[in-house]
């Protein structure tokens, strides 16, 4: 057979997770249709948002500060992975948390999938957060712009959240695991109404694969994680993904993934390896198309974990012999001469000799290679 470049690509399928950076607040008697603006579009913090002044919900703004006040009481800015941790086990089999039995039980889940919003911040930042619902604790109309409420700064406009939204959040991504994603993946996406804003800026992506699958990048990745972090490890995450975020000049230098959503084929950009016995946690910044999946928290679908230039021949012509790995060339036709390879991976029935393995460029397309049947 004459040898021809071709791509090789490997899809795994899997739950691929949002984790948006989020911003909600609940507003008495608002809907969709009080919206100045379409919704899903993009707005900045001083345009106005609703038709007319809307009060902010005081039992929101309340539940709001007891929820800051047991998690200091709690001490969880020491510990935030026990919130992950526990949230992973009392959402086991979960349904909705309305229909949960028992007052207290009901209540554990509320907090928990609410605190996460907190997460990362320590004692001072969550005071200023406080302090921030109490001053809009005054149960009186006004103009609903981002800057009044005090709110991120820009973003993309939505009237519905839910509980799975609520922890599939940015804040809780330094600290997560294979078993809170599988727990995740279960969590109620029932909609209560609120004023939710998206960063319109980036989404990290986030999706748990066995150790043993090659994904390709992982070590450039990490490589650079080491340069700017000084570790490889999930210490220093809540600093690592802001300075990606800030650093958008450093994506460059960063491996790309793609995925699939409908159609179509996206890109982002791999940023991290979360190590995780005997799985491993991929992490993958999006600054393209930040639009489509504003409002998305998770798919199942196919991400290219490999896909590179390549020999794809018959398993037939590989020889081994002495230890070594070849394939029998022919010049003019009937020369024969065994050329030493490199096979990267058996599949389908096919080696699969990458183009820039050393071991692998004394083959070029219209190379002859003998194949047994």
């Amino acid at each position: 057979m004459l040898l021809e470049t071709s791509e090789y690509t490997n899809a795994y399928k899997t739950n691929f997770f949002f984790f948006k950076d989020i911003d909600y607040i609940e507003l008495d008697d608002f809907s969709a249709a009080d919206l100045t603006l379409p919704e899903g579009e993009k707005t900045n913090g001083y345009k106005t948002l609703t038709q007319s002044p809307k009060a902010v919900n005081q039992n929101f703004l309340k539940y709001q500060t007891d929820t800051i006040d047991q998690i200091m009481a709690d001490k969880y800015y020491n510990d935030w992975p026990s919130v992950i941790n526990e949230i992973t086990a009392n959402y086991v089999g979960m349904a909705k948390i309305t229909t949960q039995f028992g007052q207290a039980d009901r209540q554990r889940k509320e907090f928990l999938v609410d605190s996460v919003q907190f997460m990362g911040e320590n004692q001072d930042e969550l005071n200023q957060q406080k302090a921030i619902y109490e001053s809009l604790n005054d149960g009186q109309p006004r103009d609903i712009t981002l800057s009044g409420l005090q709110m991120m700064g820009s973003g993309y406009v939505y009237t519905t959240l839910n509980a799975m939204e609520k922890v599939v959040s940015e804040s809780a991504l330094p600290y997560i695991n294979t078993n809170f994603l599988k727990t995740a993946s279960k969590i109620d996406k029932e909609n209560q109404t609120a004023l939710k804003i998206i960063n319109n800026d980036h989404i990290f992506t986030a999706f748990s694969i066995p150790k043993s699958e090659a994904v390709e990048g992982e070590e450039e990745a990490l490589a650079n994680k080491e340069e700017y972090m000084g570790t490889r490890g999930a210490e220093k995450n809540t600093e690592y993904y802001k300075f990606l975020v800030k650093r958008v000049d450093q994506l460059r230098y960063y491996p790309t993934l793609s995925f699939e959503s409908g159609q179509n084929t996206y890109k982002g950009y791999l940023v991290d390896v979360i190590d995780d016995g005997d799985n491993k946690i991929i992490v993958m910044l999006v600054k393209d198309y930040v639009n489509v999946f504003a409002n998305e928290i998770m798919i199942n679908t196919n991400v290219n974990i490999e896909r590179f230039s390549c020999f794809q021949v018959p398993q037939s012509a590989i020889i081994k012999k002495d230890g070594a790995t070849y394939v029998k060339t022919l010049e003019k036709g009937y020369f024969e001469e065994l050329t030493p390879v490199t096979v990267y991976k058996y599949d389908k029935g096919m080696a699969v000799l990458k183009l820039d393995d050393e071991n692998n460029r004394a083959l070029s397309s219209g190379t002859t290679i003998k194949v047994y049947p």
